[in-house]
């Protein structure tokens, strides 16, 4: 079930600003007064939920009573038994603003797969840097194009993010999530600095072998390991 109160600490469309806190307390609503007055960017609703707007405003102890549960932890409950507890007034489902941080959240994360996978699969594609082989492959090119617009109509379009149980996301919030994909292409890039020296490294011993097999001299610097391979 719904929760009739939920107290948040909300950051607005800025994930690194001072967190404020937001109550929120049940009422029922028409449908179309959440969607003027809900705030996709943010989850902000407004004054909606202020407890004085609502059957709150006396106070919680007009609808609710304390009780204890059969662990003998003491709890709120409905007065009126079990008919007001299905019809009390109550936040909506999955539009207060504990469930709304949840969803912005979750936007967050999938952005950050969605990017990762893309930025990582252009790194693997090369032991080189990325940067000079971003043209090298028009095919792939079209598909990341194709797939910055999948992510584009995902998490913007209201439509297929409802669906999705998506919320679009601030510009800010969007880089941060774009910025730890980044990390994850950056740290693989690093990697391939090491593996790239070391490649070299028998590259470079390998080609000293094979001169040796050509010309029948020992390559200078030349692993006892790799003659022994030879002979064999």
């Amino acid at each position: 079930l719904a929760p009739f109160h939920c107290r948040c600490q909300v950051r607005g469309g800025n994930p690194f600003a001072s967190p404020q806190q937001v109550d929120q307390w049940g009422r029922s609503v028409m449908p179309f007064e959440l969607v003027t007055t809900l705030d996709p960017w943010t989850g902000d609703t407004g004054t909606i939920f202020k407890r004085e707007s609502g059957p709150w405003s006396d106070g919680e102890l007009t609808l609710l009573e304390p009780c204890v549960d059969a662990k003998g932890v003491e709890r709120w409950c409905w007065k009126g038994g079990e008919e007001a507890a299905v019809d009390g007034p109550r936040l909506p489902q999955g539009r207060n603003c504990a469930a709304y941080g949840a969803q912005i959240g979750q936007s967050m994360s999938y952005v950050t797969i969605h990017m990762g996978e893309l930025l990582t699969l252009l790194s693997f594609r090369t032991d080189g840097m990325l940067f000079y082989h971003l043209t090298t492959n028009p095919v792939y090119g079209g598909f990341f194009v194709f797939n910055l617009i999948c992510l584009g109509v995902f998490i913007y379009s209201p439509t297929v993010s409802g669906v999705l149980g998506l919320a679009p996301l601030t510009p800010i919030r969007f880089l941060t999530a774009v910025a730890f994909a980044l990390v994850l292409v950056t740290l693989n890039e690093c990697v391939k600095i090491a593996y790239r020296l070391k490649t070299n490294a028998m590259n470079a011993e390998l080609s000293a072998l094979a001169l040796h097999k050509a010309t029948g001299l020992a390559p200078p610097g030349s692993s006892d390991k790799m003659l022994a391979d030879d002979k064999a």
